[in-house]
């Protein structure tokens, strides 16, 4: 997260949320549904708070997983890898800033 008091967690409803300690105020920035339809088993929310990283058909004991990114203003959700939706990826997650990521597929790293 970009502060040191807020935090993204699931509501009781199930839907990602950021709650912000000073204000106490929560922002829903993904629906329960998207958990349910996608089976998520890891999610991250980008620096500049434009998308979700989410892991998907993770594989146990392997590392493995699919991933997907959710586009907080439209709610669409698009493969990590455009050129081929079904990569299993032993790693992935977001940069410093803005919405760069790095992943690792077949043990070599994509930027």
């Amino acid at each position: 997260m970009a502060s040191d008091h807020e935090f993204l967690f699931r509501d009781a409803d199930g839907a990602a949320t950021i709650y912000n300690a000073e204000t106490l105020r929560k922002t829903v920035v993904m629906p329960n549904t998207t958990f349910r339809q996608m089976n998520v088993h890891q999610y991250s929310i980008s620096p500049d708070r434009k998308y979700i990283l989410l892991s998907i058909d993770y594989k146990k004991h392997s590392f493995l997983a699919k991933y997907r990114i959710f586009n907080i203003s439209n709610e669409h959700v698009v493969p990590l890898l455009h050129d081929d939706s079904n990569a299993m990826l032993q790693f992935a997650q977001w940069g410093r800033g803005g919405s760069q990521l790095v992943s690792s597929l077949h043990f070599k790293l994509l930027q």
